[in-house]
């Protein structure tokens, strides 16, 4: 029933970009209205590999059985990637009678809290995490490259938005950046050999640690700052019909939009941390199955410890934001029916090309429902849906671009929900 379910919305819904959750500052455009309030959120993560399953017995804690980890191992090539992104905020837009003596303009007020992370991982780092590495035996686990990154930090941004006489539309923003916490690993050299009877395993690491102030790491604490500006270009595009002049039928815009370019510099408390070492276990045997020393134990703890207390440094740093671009093409006729298409690259983010496309129907003033395929990103296929609504002044929006997390949870790597709620004066 369940798969009857998910081919009838890939059929019927197909795809709606518009609305979908990357609220940008397209989205604080002011319309026939003078003004608009709105509140945002919306999360989603990802994995070429990892599935919603294992995302959710992580996040509540539950043991990973056999079955999932069998899963998520099918689904691994050399390198995988996971990654997500939580946002939420409010806005304000007003239009402005004229600037510098001309119409058109409106100014908006954006405050947002934002979490990005992303990893990259290889086949061989899943397997010795969670089958251990006797599989291994006679031969090198290479776990490294891995690289993770998180950050999380809070921005108040200003602009404005232009609308022309021939309809383009290009807006602008500033955003004032907080720092609340960063932390970045990259694992060059990660190779464990493991003996053939698994008596000797010596593991070859070579690893760098970055990380803002450990000491400040809640929202109301100033780690570091920084600054991103946004901005975008969309003009009318009539690509469903001959002429300019039909334009009664078929009419739409092409939009480009750029997201997130700048920077945040973490304070002098931040901290760097530098290892290259080599760790060498003799292992044991124990054929009778006597108990190890207690100073067994001990050595081996030493050990680990040496190999794993690196060099620090205590310092300032910048980080540069996950920064994406976005060209859009969105088409709708007399009838209700729309369509869209578009690409989104994510730059600093170990983020794939990801394509889409789109389509929808509106019902009424009040009601239109479509959904969304996409192709890349953090993940290989995603379906989604959103469901529009306008009652009076206010217009609410949510959806999510991950069915398939949902509806298969052993066998999709996605999950994202988002919800948009904004009031018109």
């Amino acid at each position: 029933m369940r798969k009857l379910v998910y081919i009838w919305l890939m059929v019927c819904c197909s795809s709606i970009v518009e609305g979908q959750s990357r609220f940008g500052i397209s989205d604080f455009g002011v319309d026939t209205s003078k003004m608009t309030i709105g509140l945002y959120g919306e999360y989603g993560l990802g994995s070429t590999a990892l599935t919603n399953r294992m995302y959710m017995d992580f996040l509540r804690g539950n043991y990973v059985e056999r079955e999932v980890l069998d899963k998520a191992s099918r689904r691994l090539v050399q390198f995988n990637k996971a990654g997500g992104d939580v946002k939420y905020g409010l806005y304000f837009s007003k239009k402005i009678n004229t600037l510098l003596g001309k119409a058109g303009f409106s100014y908006f007020v954006n405050v947002a809290d934002r979490i990005h992370w992303d990893v990259l991982f290889t086949d061989d780092l899943f397997n010795a995490i969670f089958y251990g590495n006797k599989s291994f035996e006679g031969d090198t686990a290479k776990m490294g490259t891995f690289a993770g990154n998180f950050q999380r930090y809070q921005q108040l941004q200003l602009g404005l938005i232009k609308v022309n006489e021939n309809k383009s539309i290009f807006g602008m923003g500033v955003a004032l950046l907080k720092g609340q916490q960063f932390y970045q690993i990259n694992i060059a050299r990660a190779n464990l050999y493991t003996s053939a009877l698994g008596l000797e395993n010596e593991l070859d690491l070579a690893y760098s640690t970055v990380e803002s102030d450990p000491n400040s790491t809640n929202m109301n604490d100033l780690s570091g700052w920084g600054t991103s500006i946004d901005a975008f270009y969309q003009v009318p595009y009539y690509i469903l019909q001959n002429t300019k002049e039909n334009e009664s039928d078929w009419k739409g815009y092409l939009r480009i939009e750029a997201s997130d370019l700048g920077f945040i510099r973490w304070n002098d408390s931040s901290r760097t941390r530098l290892k290259d070492s080599v760790y060498h276990n003799e292992g044991i045997f124990i054929p009778t199955g006597l108990a190890v020393s207690a100073t067994w134990a001990e050595d081996q703890s030493d050990s680990l410890k040496q190999l794993l207390q690196p060099e620090t440094f205590i310092g300032s740093f910048a980080s540069i934001l996950p920064g994406s671009f976005h060209l859009k093409m969105y088409q709708a006729n007399s009838a209700g029916l729309f369509v869209s298409m578009g690409t989104v690259i994510r730059l600093f983010a170990k983020y794939s090309p990801m394509m889409y496309l789109g389509g929808g129907k509106k019902f009424s003033d009040k009601l239109s429902i479509g959904g969304t395929m996409e192709f890349g990103g953090y993940g290989r296929f995603n379906l989604g849906f959103e469901a529009r609504s306008n009652l009076k002044n206010y217009e609410i929006s949510l959806g999510s671009r991950s069915l398939g997390g949902w509806l298969f949870p052993m066998r999709a790597g996605g999950n994202s929900a988002y919800i948009s709620l904004k009031k018109k004066f």
